[in-house]
């Protein structure tokens, strides 16, 4: 494969684009020690998670809530318990929305912390990636929200969750996407691309030919849709990825905050695939 540089990136590394399937990575491809060493003492990584907690338990009972309709015309899945397992479940709040709905919820990461806190509400999750871990179970849904961009073997983190999955089972995988309006606009300070654990960045396209190669069917690819931040924690994340601005941006995320305004757009611009084994 050839490559066309793109920008310099983090860690010396650069952001290329491969020339015959027009997929955007980063390369050369870092190390399995040093992506581990971005996830080691990662506990204050979760802290502007746990400051929206209700914004992602909003969103996450909304997909769970799609999932389960999309069965309402199978009685027979109806009655049985279906087992999910999140990949990237972070603080657990998928898995919690996943048990209200009368699913058996696990899950995966990478994180110590995120594995503790969910170990600590009760569920099973198991510290590592699909890529390096083998589970003894079969499920019926696999989850895996804006993680795919993290991995260094993204087919190989696809072939492990259709391996996990039961027959007729369903994959649900969400990332920022490459050919959002917020990329094109912003360029390299994207914040899909300022975040050093971003090794991928798919598009509809590229997405859908992923998860066709791996050996799914009933592969539809979608925009997501936006998590309804307040539109003052948007700014006052916009101060940590553009800090020279944060002189005019701090003042707009007290206002924003005063009259209780949401933020309208999704600056990831995230793309959602759907798909059956």
């Amino acid at each position: 494969k050839t490559f066309h540089f793109l920008f310099s990136h983090h860690h010396g590394w650069s952001v290329q684009m491969c020339t015959t399937c027009q997929m955007a990575q980063v390369m050369p491809r870092p190390s399995e020690k040093e992506i581990t060493l971005l996830y080691a003492s990662d506990d204050a990584h979760f802290d502007p998670y746990r400051d929206q907690i209700p914004v992602h338990r909003a969103y996450f009972h909304t997909k769970i809530a799609e999932i389960v309709a999309s069965w309402q015309s199978d009685a027979v899945l109806q009655r049985k318990r279906r087992r999910l397992l999140d990949v990237g479940c972070a603080m657990g709040v998928l898995l919690e929305e996943a048990k209200k709905a009368g699913f058996i919820a696990e899950g995966i990461d990478m994180s110590e912390a995120a594995v503790k806190t969910c170990v600590k509400k009760g569920f099973r999750v198991v510290l590592g990636s699909l890529t390096t871990q083998t589970l003894q179970t079969q499920y019926d849904v696999v989850t895996a929200f804006e993680v795919i961009e993290h991995e260094l073997d993204p087919k190989k983190m696809m072939k492990s969750i259709y391996t996990h999955l039961s027959p007729g089972g369903v994959v649900i995988v969400t990332t920022p996407g490459h050919e959002s309006l917020y990329r094109k606009l912003m360029g390299r300070t994207w914040v899909g691309y300022t975040h050093p654990e971003h090794l991928n960045f798919f598009d509809e396209e590229t997405l859908k030919r992923l998860m066709h190669e791996v050996g799914f069917h009933n592969v539809f690819v979608k925009k997501d849709i936006a998590r309804p931040f307040p539109l003052s924690f948007a700014l006052k994340r916009a101060c940590d990825y553009f800090p020279a601005f944060r002189f005019i941006l701090e003042p707009l995320s007290m206002i924003a905050n005063e009259f209780g305004i949401r933020n309208p757009v999704n600056p990831w611009g995230c793309i959602e695939v759907i798909a059956v084994k």
